[in-house]
């Protein structure tokens, strides 16, 4: 217990200042207010650029539409031009029946074969072409399919992790402003022994807060991280330090000494 009978009247405690307390107070909370409005821009940003990874999901699928559609085409004129190869066979075949009467005219239909055998060969070979191509379309379709997936996956687990880390935000915002708002209720006395004794406290809380953070973000927030925890820090350096509350606050630090050392 502290016996503040014991002390001299001309050292007693006199009224504080709340507020230039008040007004640093305000500050931090402010800092605070900027941070959390920085989170949201990054968020909306995050968002925006899933809109474009989507868009273009749509449009390359848009694309290979297109490209199987041509492939059918080129298939059906493939399977006209067969078709005709297999007329002008049926046509040498029955020329050949009249090469002897007709000599020239089997040199000639000779020549329309050859010509129709090295244009089959020329369609054989871009059928080959069509095909390798179309196994090239599948392979990069595939890997679209995939590509696509880890990014939803990966902008889920983004979108979870800045859910939770501005909802833990919040929390903190409201608390220090619940603190805040008690604290300009207490007397001078009351204010230094409950801040040492909230002290310890909320370090453990902070440490154990911060590190668990710092495992479940990845390398795109550590920025946002160490900007955290620099203002907690700041945060924790301006409530042990109070320098508003003048030499009055330094006449009861001897008596709570004890009790600090005890909680550290």
């Amino acid at each position: 217990m502290i016996k503040t009978s014991s002390l001299p009247r001309n050292h007693m405690l006199s009224s504080p200042r709340p507020a230039s307390s008040s007004s640093r107070s305000t500050r931090v909370l402010e800092e605070l207010q900027e941070n959390l409005e920085n989170i949201q821009k990054e968020l909306e940003n995050t968002k925006q650029q899933l809109q474009v990874a989507r868009d273009a999901k749509e449009q390359y699928e848009k694309e290979n539409q297109s490209f199987i559609e041509s492939n059918k085409q080129l298939r059906a004129e493939i399977h006209e031009v067969m078709q005709v190869l297999e007329s002008k066979q049926q046509l040498l075949d029955d020329t050949k029946k009249q090469y002897l009467s007709n000599e020239n005219k089997v040199k000639q239909l000779k020549d329309e074969a050859m010509a129709a055998r090295k244009e089959l060969d020329d369609l054989k070979r871009r059928e080959l072409m069509i095909e390798k191509e179309r196994r090239t379309v599948e392979i990069l379709k595939e890997k679209l399919s995939q590509q696509s997936k880890l990014l939803d996956q990966s902008v889920t687990r983004h979108q979870t992790e800045f859910d939770k880390e501005i909802q833990a935000q919040k929390e903190l915002l409201e608390s220090i402003q619940q603190e805040t708002q008690r604290l300009k209720s207490l007397n001078i006395a009351d204010i230094v022994k409950e801040k040492v004794e909230k002290q310890a406290s909320e370090r453990r809380r902070l440490i154990e807060e911060l590190k668990r953070v710092e495992e479940e973000m990845d390398k795109n927030t550590q920025s946002f991280i160490e900007q955290i925890k620099s203002d907690l820090t700041a945060l924790l350096n301006h409530v042990d330090t109070q320098p508003d509350l003048s030499e009055q606050v330094n006449q009861c630090k001897d008596a709570v000494n004890s009790l600090s050392v005890k909680i550290k």
